[in-house]
């Protein structure tokens, strides 16, 4: 990812300057844009963003049944009285 520096910081051992251009890696890139540290380069693409990993169902089934089914009584969640 190109970006240009907003403000004068190290990056990757090197003192930049404001208005120099540098290489960052994705994840680099979006925490300086968010910190506006920098912006993107002209003719550079944002980079995509990925989607959120859904559980599976059956994973979800599984980790229900493992919730009901118990080893020993509990007897110290019963009410006093």
């Amino acid at each position: 990812m190109r970006l240009i520096a907003d403000r004068a910081f190290r990056h990757a051992g090197k003192e930049l300057a404001v208005g120099d251009a540098f290489d960052a890696n994705n994840r680099d890139g979006r925490v300086l844009v968010a910190l506006n540290r920098a912006h993107l380069a002209e003719g550079d693409d944002p980079p995509a963003k990925a989607s959120p990993k859904k559980e599976a169902p059956a994973t979800k089934r599984v980790a229900k049944k493992a919730a009901k089914k118990r080893t020993y009584k509990r007897r110290d969640m019963k009410a006093e009285g």
